[in-house]
């Protein structure tokens, strides 16, 4: 029963967070992000980023977002929007970008308030054939 109820909850959990996961095109790449504020602040890795497109010393990206089926995958929403850079750490392998006149009612994700302790639970929420084109 222990399982079947897991199930359920590891489902609740991605139903939540996939509609606010995005997908990020640079010039010779692709990655994910999160979206982390209904303004269209997207957290993501620098390596996603490391190729965008450099201007006037701003570096930008493509985002894409997407829709929950009812089937409960993720289907890419066709229209692509411009992001910057907003910050990046290499050292981490984090950065924010901003999306450039975001669509409305974004689906934010929630971060933790502190570090995953020593045997707690994490989920990761994407499956690569969902970020496939």
């Amino acid at each position: 029963a222990e399982r079947g109820g897991q199930r359920a909850c590891d489902h609740q959990a991605y139903r939540l967070v996939a509609p606010g996961t995005v997908l990020i095109r640079s010039e010779h790449g692709m990655g994910t992000g999160v979206v982390i504020d209904p303004r269209g602040y997207i957290l993501t890795n620098n390596h996603v980023i490391a190729d965008g497109l450099e201007k006037d010393f701003i570096v930008s990206v493509n985002v894409n977002f997407g829709d929950l089926t009812p089937t409960g995958r993720m289907s890419r929403q066709e229209k692509s929007f411009d992001a910057v850079v907003v910050k990046a750490d290499p050292v981490r392998d984090l950065a924010i970008i901003k999306v450039k006149d975001a669509p409305p009612k974004l689906t934010v994700v929630k971060l933790a308030k502190s570090a995953p302790q020593i045997a707690e639970k994490v989920m990761s929420q994407l499956k690569k054939e969902e970020i496939q084109p």
